[in-house]
């Protein structure tokens, strides 16, 4: 039987490749791309998509971008993702589906990889109004709240780190040195089929999930593999780009229950999805 499936955040890098594959299947798809759809930090808004939608599953995605704030900013942000969480929380019908989605950065950054039950301790303003909202939507027994690591693919916002290293290295070969962070960057396909994989799974409401790719890698060796894809030799790239000094921390998430529980694993390794982002910065080059 075809479901009615709303997508929040369907304007941004993971909601907008979410709803292009929803769309391909049998059910009803309503893609709410921002503000220019409706502000959902507006009950009243919420309430007229929710009666007019009567959606059977949410996707969560809608946010105030990551700008980097810190956790005692007064960036605006703070209330508007919150209030959109929680208007969500208190219009749906408790018997609806919702797959909200968070982020790694709720845990903080560490030195080793955090399991769901450890405690959230978000560093950045991000990270805190993500844990703030996923409690919001919580509070609805059909919801599943999912913790996301790093995403990328073609297409993603060009401040992303995988396109400023490819832009940089396509360009010219200057040495330049990066941040002593870990990563477990997961490419675009994989995280959708994450998300869908979470919205079909049979009695997983009320539970958490970490979900990230199993690859972890230093961005100086990221940086590396992408140098190589614009043609730099192996050894140039490790000799030119180098990590920063300091202790090798990062947003390190254990995704191991949730491919255990779901059966999910990625498909795109870190290689060949540099590779395919790399095709995909050439092509916008040459402007095809």
């Amino acid at each position: 039987m075809s479901q009615t499936i709303l997508v929040t955040g369907a304007s941004g890098f993971i909601g907008s490749a979410l709803a292009e594959a929803l769309g391909r299947g049998p059910n009803t798809v309503v893609a709410h791309r921002g503000r220019a759809d409706g502000d959902l930090a507006d009950l009243e808004v919420v309430c007229e998509l929710v009666k007019e939608v009567t959606p059977d599953l949410v996707f969560h995605l809608a946010a105030e971008p990551d700008r980097g704030a810190a956790l005692d900013s007064e960036d605006p942000s703070r209330a508007v993702t919150y209030m959109i969480a929680k208007n969500l929380a208190d219009v749906l019908p408790s018997y609806t589906r919702v797959v909200s989605v968070g982020s790694a950065k709720q845990y903080g950054p560490r030195s080793t990889h955090a399991t769901e039950s450890e405690p959230q301790r978000p560093m950045s303003l991000y990270g805190q109004v993500k844990a703030l909202a996923e409690v919001e939507l919580a509070r609805l027994p059909g919801c599943v709240s999912l913790r996301l690591g790093p995403v990328y693919g073609p297409g993603q916002p060009a401040t992303g780190f995988i396109p400023v290293v490819l832009d940089r290295c396509c360009r010219g070969r200057d040495a330049f040195e990066v941040d002593p962070y870990l990563w477990s960057p997961l490419y675009i396909d994989d995280a959708v089929q994450a998300l869908m994989a979470t919205g079909l799974a049979l009695g997983v409401e009320g539970s958490t999930f970490n979900v990230a790719s199993p690859e972890t890698r230093s961005l100086a060796d990221i940086a590396h593999v992408c140098a190589v894809e614009c043609g730099w030799p192996l050894e140039e790239a490790r000799e030119r780009i180098s990590a920063s000094p300091g202790s090798y921390k990062g947003y390190l998430i254990d995704a191991r229950r949730f491919a255990t529980r779901l059966g999910w694993r990625p498909k795109v390794s870190l290689g060949d999805g540099i590779a395919r982002c790399a095709r995909h910065t050439r092509r916008e080059e040459n402007g095809e």
